[in-house]
């Protein structure tokens, strides 16, 4: 996992599983200076949560399904005001229900809020790496909606992610995205900034 930094240098760190493999979820509103709080689910036991903070590479607060039975997404907004998570299959932010009218996003692999809150991308499904960004007041609106922007890195760029692009904002108008090229070449994974437009900004990493 990388921690990447508003510089763009970034961090590497190992995270170990626990029972089996852990899978992370989202930054949480509660994180402090050195003290940071990401929520992890666990497979096989993949009703399970826990906090991971960084600093000390501990994990705490594990809720079990008796306590938490259906923690499947949690992301938090920085500010704590808005928080995404799934109930009995229906994707809820702020409580109300997500009407995703007839572009309904089959399978959510991430989601990040954009530091002024206005915007929500979300990894959508597995081949190719989609991200679609949505304005959050139309989400909250109870009407059905539509993606501001859908990003589709292999038919553009010829770049995909097996398991996502994991797409997070690093400003109110850009993400980061994992992309790796065709791994029979032996096209190792970068990260990349990108905008609305699915337009590279700039390439973070290079293995």
């Amino acid at each position: 996992m990388l921690f990447l930094h508003s510089d763009g240098t970034f961090d590497t760190l190992f995270i170990g599983g626990w029972l089996g493999s852990a899978e992370y979820k989202g930054w949480l509103h509660a994180s402090r200076p050195n003290s940071d709080s990401l929520v992890f689910s666990y497979e096989p036991a993949d009703t399970d949560l826990a906090t991971y903070c960084p600093e000390s590479r501990l994990f705490s607060n594990i809720q079990h399904p008796s306590s938490h039975p259906n923690p499947s997404l949690i992301r938090q907004s920085s500010s704590g005001e808005h928080l995404l998570g799934v109930n009995n299959g229906a994707y809820i932010l702020d409580e109300k229900a997500i009407d995703w009218g007839n572009q309904n996003p089959y399978s959510l692999g991430s989601a990040s809020f954009s530091p002024d809150e206005k915007h929500i991308a979300f990894g959508v499904g597995q081949l190719g790496g989609l991200e679609w960004i949505y304005n959050i007041s139309d989400l909250l609106s109870g009407k059905p909606v539509s993606p501001i922007a859908q990003l589709y890195w292999f038919n553009r760029y010829c770049l995909g992610s097996e398991r996502g692009a994991w797409g997070e904002f690093v400003s109110d108008t850009s993400l980061v995205v994992s992309l790796h090229g065709d791994p029979t070449t032996g096209a190792q994974c970068n990260l990349y900034e990108v905008n609305f437009n699915g337009d590279i900004i700039r390439k973070l990493t290079s293995y």
